[in-house]
């Protein structure tokens, strides 16, 4: 079997090399050959030169997409890969010595599975700051962390809560190839949306495809410092309030509901501002996510009816 690793990158020329440098440890299991695939997405740092260096010592194949945007770029990787699996992961993380020996370990455990994803460990740059701390367990999907305990679940498209983070996830390389990724959702440049992967994986399972969550293979998510504050938080969830109407079937909403939208992202806010002196900081940030979250909601869907006009 072979397995096809694959990484896009923007412009995080230090951390893409620390994870390179990480993925020299990896356990291969004997009779298993790997390729990683990294996708330069317009890169204007050092991204060429930690590609070259790492290139000496690991199967490493480099792909160019001049399209900004993570969906582009995981398309490109598409083309390029020769795996019979593609384990996915990001430019941030750093992987444990066993995370292919796991994914393969679940592909032998679940005759007929098509896509799978396994456990995300925060691997935090500084302490965070006591507030982010005593509601970590509220917000871990802003820091892409998943972990859903000691047993292997079915995948459900009705259950967002179980689908794997884009961080540590497999497809099956003819099924993968056959479902491509949306273009109009992902990250591309400074914006926030996301939902690539979520989209592709609840396609898959509405296919009939077989999917599971396990917890055999384990990464850690690199958090800098910039993403432990109340901006980013709110930066993050105002692009999760847009990405819930981009995946929308109808993008085209009556004025009057629009209006709701709008004057339920106000009241939210105000309800924040107001009382945020005499909440707790679990409090605090449930009501403040929860606000960007309407706030992009809202204008997510005003720019799209427009466009619809």
């Amino acid at each position: 079997m072979k397995i096809s690793v694959g990484i896009c990158t923007w412009n995080r020329a230090r951390l893409l090399d620390q994870t390179l440098e990480h993925m020299r440890q990896l356990n291969i299991p004997q009779g298993c050959d790997w390729e990683v695939v990294v996708v330069n997405n317009n890169c204007t740092d050092e991204t060429d030169d930690v590609l070259k260096k790492h290139q000496r010592t690991l199967p490493l194949r480099r792909v160019f997409e001049a399209q900004p945007g993570k969906a582009h770029a995981m398309n490109a990787a598409l083309e390029a890969i020769e795996g019979d699996w593609i384990l996915w992961t990001d430019d941030d993380v750093l992987v444990d010595r066993e995370w292919i020996t796991g994914h393969l370990r679940a592909v032998r455990e679940f005759p007929g599975v098509s896509l799978l994803g396994s456990i995300i460990e925060p691997e935090f740059e500084v302490e965070p700051p006591a507030w982010l701390r005593k509601s970590f367990d509220q917000i871990e999907g802003a820091y892409a962390i998943r972990r859903l305990g000691d047993e292997p679940i079915r995948l459900s498209q009705n259950d967002v809560r179980t689908l794997p983070y884009g961080a540590n996830f497999a497809v099956r390389t003819d099924v993968q190839k056959a479902h491509k990724f949306d273009v109009t959702l992902g990250r591309a440049g400074s914006n926030m949306v996301s939902g690539e992967e979520t989209a592709l994986e609840i396609e898959l399972l509405e296919s009939g495809h077989i999917g599971y969550w396990h917890p055999y293979s384990k990464i850690r998510h690199f958090i800098p410092k910039e993403r432990l504050t109340k901006n980013y938080l709110r930066r993050y969830f105002y692009g999760i309030g847009q990405t819930s109407v981009i995946m929308s079937s109808s993008r085209s909403v009556p004025l009057a509901r629009q209006l709701r939208y709008f004057a339920s992202a106000a009241l939210s806010e105000l309800n924040y501002q107001s009382r945020r002196p005499i909440l707790s900081s679990r409090g605090r940030v449930r009501i403040m996510t929860r606000t960007s979250f309407r706030w992009g909601r809202a204008t997510a869907t005003w720019s799209a009816t427009r466009r619809a006009a």
